[in-house]
């Protein structure tokens, strides 16, 4: 496993909490922290596809503030989490995103493709 890999496996888990208004059905996965790279998306796609096969929430909100750089595999990540979580009759949201990962899914315009929240009360709320 690449340097870094259990961390962040462990990181999603351990900060993967339930929301606490269950009536919505929102789940919320934890803030991240470093680089979201090739090194660590097979270990986070893991977790999030469990998460969505096994709770199918109707919504997922992911918590980007500590992510320091985002390659194409960690979009592909998302992109891929993103149709997951549509197919099962989610929504995804994503939260706090730091200027230099803004700025990555400005260049690829996904940021069209995405809910993006500055905070993650908005997020949760899909405001």
């Amino acid at each position: 496993m690449p340097p870094g890999a259990a961390s962040y496996r462990e990181s999603f888990r351990r900060n993967h909490v339930e929301h606490p208004d269950p009536p919505r059905g929102c789940r919320f996965s934890g803030v991240h922290s470093g680089k979201v790279n090739f090194e660590v998306t097979a270990q986070l796609r893991d977790v999030i596809r469990e998460t969505v096969a096994t709770v199918q929430p109707k919504l997922l909100v992911i918590n980007l503030e500590g992510v320091s750089f985002i390659d194409s595999s960690g979009l592909g990540l998302l992109v891929a989490a993103r149709n997951s979580v549509d197919k099962s009759g989610g929504k995804l949201h994503l939260s706090c995103l730091p200027a230099p990962v803004k700025k990555t899914f400005d260049q690829t315009n996904l940021t069209n493709y995405f809910s993006i929240f500055a905070t993650e009360q908005d997020a949760l709320r899909g405001a």
